[in-house]
């Protein structure tokens, strides 16, 4: 299975503001005056709150070319409003705030702006209100990745609130936090509730955005068919709206959840039409999306080509949109078609032009695929010398995924672990009055279990812990063996111009005497060198069962004794060491692509292994583990859609 990474298609996940339906009344139609003439009436020293009002309104149909002068005029707006003391511009101007703010600097101006209105209005004409700022607070949260004070926020209203539709909107973008924090099961439960409380309001639109992203959750959990369920739901919503935009955005949730069903033709037939939805105006992001996901479905399928089509136009119109996230996806994917390709040089571009974007992306699984990427690309294109370090921070990125959810799986135990301590104590706690015999069994039975459970968890803890230390060293000594087949170090002897050649018919044993002159210079060895990693990287001569060093220097028309010095000489290692290599490097890569529907037996044969405790004692030599472990770990890596 190729690794492929897909821009999301969640609306839930791409803005908040659609979750907020209820509270964002259509702003003035007829309100085009300037900002200029807006600023001249806000400085007026008598506004009336109707007055005030209806400027707020004019502010908020500014287009968003005129975002900086609408943050201005909010400010002076809001200034207004403190000081004369009219609280029923809060909610509006709070609004506002969060239509123009885009980049963080006004998203903390905006947050900061809306706790002083909150403080300075305690009180606000409508009940209402308060609890919609309060959302838009956990909005502004959420845009400055500080999810967890959101959730808490949200947390809150969803439990204290008595109006359906705070509780609503609170547990929809509850399940946009959860799901951000990885924490997909309980993501799908806050949108489950929320489409209760939306179910019978006849609001489609929202209904539509929260299957749509609850289809979302389900695919990153791999539960398929639930996945594609939600998607159907949401079409149907999308359907009643007649809106070209969620039509679209449905198109795209479809094609996505049969993508990952494993029908890439009904997913081309659904993303086609989305892209056909898509080509309106204003529709220019959507149409990045599709374009990157059809990308995406043609490399998973193996027309590579079809899909750097489709992904030189996503980046293109990523870049026309000033979206940093299209195009490093955009130019990941790029790269990962050109590497299957064999246009490595190509692939190493691309993936450089990408790896600033994920650095600062923060996320870690991300980054490492695309390391890794990059140094297959570069060792397959020859620049061995830059692929080392890279294979060194894959190395390091691996060890930092798999600690991070280690520590997860720790953390979760242990939750477990407290919770029935605690329930056990409330039941302790309970059986007080009953019988003194009574209640001391339970004390010990309670001690008992404690120590059981204490050291089953410690037992379990260092086994796990054994096998990962385990996995790590062997992934060390995986990348000190590449580092010492990779490393040229020529020797200082002085060695022929030209390349030492024997006749096809000449005992090439490697007992005998080479037929040429002793060599007096360096080349002759760096050229056979050369050719011998060019017939096990091009011609995968490695293939051969029954390939030695005799039919290898016959093959390359050279002397076993030449060919052996070769090796020896720049790669640190020998002929059976060095074809191993080339082994290992092409099961690993089969493996990842056809591990869960090819027989190991078959992808040993394929690499050149007649023996499978030859093929087993140098997989885990080199990789650390077997190629089932490596199967499922692998597995579990794939980025999914």
């Amino acid at each position: 299975m190729i690794k492929v990474m897909s821009w999301p298609c969640l609306a839930g996940l791409l803005t908040g503001l659609q979750l907020l339906v209820f509270c964002l009344p259509a702003a003035g139609q007829d309100a085009q005056q300037s900002a200029d003439e807006i600023r001249t009436e806000l400085q007026q020293q008598e506004l009336s709150e109707t007055a005030l009002l209806a400027l707020a309104e004019r502010i908020e149909a500014l287009p968003f070319s005129e975002a900086a002068a609408a943050l201005e005029l909010t400010g002076l707006a809001q200034q207004q409003a403190e000081s004369r003391g009219y609280a029923s511009a809060a909610l509006p101007l709070v609004r506002i705030w969060y239509r123009f703010s885009f980049d963080v600097p006004a998203i903390e101006t905006a947050l900061a702006q809306t706790e002083v209105l909150l403080q300075r209005f305690p009180v606000l004409p409508d009940a209402r209100s308060r609890e919609t700022i309060e959302i838009f607070r956990a909005l502004f949260l959420i845009d400055l990745g500080r999810q967890p004070e959101a959730l808490s926020l949200l947390r809150e209203l969803a439990e204290q609130s008595d109006n359906p539709a705070t509780v609503a909107v609170a547990r929809a973008n509850m399940a946009r936090v959860l799901s951000g924090l990885g924490q997909y099961q309980l993501a799908v439960e806050a949108g489950l509730e929320a489409i209760t409380h939306y179910r019978n309001t006849g609001d489609t639109r929202t209904l539509f955005n929260l299957y749509n992203n609850l289809s979302g959750y389900y695919a990153v959990m791999e539960l398929t068919e639930l996945a594609l369920d939600a998607a159907q739901t949401a079409y149907a919503f999308a359907l009643q709206t007649e809106d070209p935009q969620l039509l679209s955005d449905a198109y795209l949730g479809l094609g996505t959840s049969w993508h990952r069903s494993g029908d890439p033709e009904k997913a081309v037939a659904f993303l086609e039409q989305s892209r056909e939805l898509a080509q309106g105006p204003g529709m220019q992001l959507r149409l990045a999306q599709v374009l990157l996901n059809l990308g995406n479905v043609y490399q998973s399928s193996g027309n590579h080509e079809e899909a750097i089509r489709n992904y030189r136009q996503a980046e293109a119109l990523s870049q026309d949109l000033g979206q940093p996230y299209g195009i490093a996806l955009s130019r990941y994917n790029l790269a990962v078609s050109l590497q299957q390709l064999g246009r490595y040089a190509e692939a190493v571009r691309y993936y450089e032009l990408a790896a600033p974007w994920f650095e600062s992306s923060g996320n870690i699984k991300e980054l490492m695929l695309l390391t890794e990427g990059l140094a297959n690309s570069l060792a397959r294109a020859g620049d061995l010398e830059r692929a080392w370090p890279q294979l060194l921070r894959y190395n390091q990125l691996f060890r930092q995924v798999y600690d991070e959810e280690n520590q997860r799986t720790l953390n979760e135990a242990q939750t477990r672990f407290e919770t029935s301590i605690r329930e056990q104590q409330l039941a302790l706690s309970l059986s007080l009055n009953e019988q003194q015999e009574k209640q001391i069994r339970l004390q010990w039975a309670l001690i008992a279990l404690l120590v059981l459970g204490a050291g089953a968890g410690l037992a379990f803890l260092r086994l796990r812990d054994q096998n990962l230390n385990q996995l790590y060293q062997r992934s060390e000594e995986l990348l000190e063996q590449s580092s010492m087949l990779h490393a040229v170090q020529p020797a200082e002897a002085e060695l022929s111009e030209a390349l030492p050649v024997f006749d096809a018919d000449e005992d090439t044993g490697s007992d005998s005497e080479p037929s040429q002159p002793e060599p007096v210079g360096n080349s002759a060895y760096t050229k056979l060198y050369q050719a011998f990693v060019q017939a096990l990287e091009k011609d995968k001569i490695y293939q051969d069962e029954n390939l030695s060093l005799k039919e290898a220097a016959r093959y390359l028309k050279t002397n076993e004794k030449y060919l052996s010095t070769a090796i020896s000489q720049y790669s640190n290692t020998n002929f059976s060491g060095l074809v191993n290599f080339w082994r290992i490097l092409e099961a690993r890569r089969l493996l990842r692509l056809h591990g869960d529907d090819l027989p190991v037996q078959e992808i040993m044969h394929s690499c050149g292994y007649r023996s499978s405790t030859t093929f087993y004692n140098a997989f885990k030599k080199y990789t650390g583990m077997t190629p089932r472990q490596f199967v499922t770990i692998s597995m579990k890596e794939r980025v999914k859609f």
